[in-house]
């Protein structure tokens, strides 16, 4: 359109200027009058120009024009806005909570640590406890060790002087088998043979008689064992050979054996092969120092 009416300006000019060239040489005023005239033209487009419409003028035109597309980019305009104010919001949102996420990380690390260093501190006391029972524990076992070793110690030396020594008068006693006291009284049920121990003796000797039965197989050699109380096990066995006479004596001594009813039992030996041949039932006593027997108390005439 701009160029439409250019065109027609310079149509009009160039007709004034003819028009103007075929004036005769009198009219001079006239001619002298055009350089004005092209400066008129020239102030007449700029006021054409400032006249046309701007961009914002283009937008109302097209908005009066077009009403509904106005509604629907008034409603885009109006949700691109309600969005960009929503992703701030958030991105300001997520800002602050990154932020505390970092101070609470902060903190769990700084009391992870403390209650860290508060268990290995008591760990620390509950160790040095232990430990201090421990040694505690050791020294009296230490210190009970020690006083038994002394005391078993003392036993082995008066037992030692006492072995050494001969032992005049040591208790000895004959046993009889199970079988010949049962049939020599039956109604006795207890068939064990008592042998009292005083109290400065070491050894004791016990002579196992023989039977018929005994003397007429005539083993080369002989198995014993000795049963704990009340038959709870073996105390101690031994393989002996014959003896010149038919007796077999047996001497203990008086720390290997504690108080008790013991029973022996002897066994033949062919080959390899035991045989069962009798019982002896014993009684062991140990009798008490007298000077170490508390004395009596008085008792009061009322």
């Amino acid at each position: 359109m701009l160029n439409l009416r250019k065109q027609e300006k310079e149509h009009s000019f160039t007709h004034e200027s003819a028009s103007a060239l075929s004036l005769s040489p009198l009219d001079k005023t006239e001619t002298a009058i055009i350089p004005l005239q092209q400066g008129s033209l020239a102030a007449t487009d700029a006021q054409v120009e400032e006249t046309e419409p701007t961009r914002l003028t283009r937008a109302l035109d097209f908005l009066v024009r077009y009403p509904k597309l106005s509604v629907v980019f008034t409603a885009c305009a109006v949700a691109t806005l309600s969005l960009g104010t929503w992703v701030g919001a958030l991105f300001f949102e997520n800002k602050v909570l990154k932020h505390q996420i970092n101070q609470r990380q902060q903190a769990a690390k700084v009391e992870s640590a403390e209650e860290i260093k508060s268990r290995i501190d008591e760990a620390k006391t509950q160790m040095s406890q232990l430990q201090n029972q421990m040694e505690a524990q050791q020294t009296d076992v230490i210190l009970t060790e020690q006083a038994s070793l002394a005391g078993e110690n003392a036993r082995l030396l008066q037992d030692l002087n006492q072995l050494s020594k001969p032992q005049f008068g040591a208790p000895l006693v004959l046993l009889e088998a199970a079988s010949v006291k049962f049939a020599a009284n039956p109604a006795n049920k207890d068939q064990a043979t008592t042998i009292d121990v005083p109290f400065n003796y070491a050894l004791f000797t016990v002579v196992m008689q023989p039977t018929p039965a005994l003397t007429e197989k005539g083993f080369q050699s002989y198995f014993v064992e000795l049963l704990n109380p009340k038959g709870k096990g073996v105390a101690w066995s031994e393989k002996l050979l014959k003896a010149t006479t038919p007796s077999i004596p047996l001497t203990f001594a008086r720390r290997a054996i504690t108080a008790g009813k013991y029973q022996l039992k002897l066994y033949g030996l062919v080959g390899k092969k035991k045989e069962f041949v009798e019982q002896y039932d014993l009684q062991v006593n140990y009798l008490s120092d007298p000077a170490l027997k508390p004395a009596k108390k008085a008792v009061k005439k009322k």
